[in-house]
């Protein structure tokens, strides 16, 4: 045992290093083990940090991708009238408090954005990114924001497979 870590933890703080673990000002707790700091998997926002979820998820074993414990659920709807559709949007905080978001997904098919409403809607080919309004970027835990889209299409109109919020992977 090395400052006071048990061997195994050791490892772990190892391979979240080996990981990319980012270290900015908010990362580290320095009185947590005297000449040491503990990593803190959130900014001074309480925001998730991507690299890190992603990182303790892969130390541990898993994927990263969140699974049944993801930090976010999204619940995705449209009304199709054939060449084209709105697209409705829930995005629900199940992890800490977020002030400010990003949401992006992407279409399978050629569907284009025509306008999005309660969020800064933009896209890049298949890409969709939607950043939070001025008014709904504050989400507790539990909270939700509800946004919307119309879109044009033809051929298929699937929905997207993945939602990520902030980086992180929704369930």
């Amino acid at each position: 045992m090395q400052y006071g870590f048990p061997t195994g933890m050791q490892a772990d703080l190892q391979r979240f290093a080996d990981l990319g673990v980012d270290t900015d000002k908010y990362s580290w707790v320095p009185s947590t083990f005297t000449g040491q700091g503990s990593a803190l998997p959130w900014d001074e926002n309480l925001t998730a940090k991507p690299s890190v979820y992603g990182a303790i998820a892969t130390a541990l074993g898993g994927s990263g991708g969140g699974g049944g414990d993801s930090a976010c659920s999204v619940a995705y709807s449209a009304n199709d009238w054939g060449s084209g559709f709105t697209a409705n949007i829930t995005i629900t905080n199940r992890g800490p408090a977020i002030n400010g978001w990003t949401l992006k997904y992407a279409y399978a098919g050629n569907q284009r954005l025509s306008q999005g409403w309660s969020g800064t809607w933009s896209q890049s080919g298949s890409d969709v990114t939607v950043a939070n309004a001025s008014w709904n970027g504050a989400l507790a835990t539990g909270a939700s924001a509800s946004i919307g889209a119309s879109f044009s299409y033809s051929g298929a109109n699937g929905a997207p497979g993945a939602f990520t919020l902030n980086g992180v992977t929704c369930g």
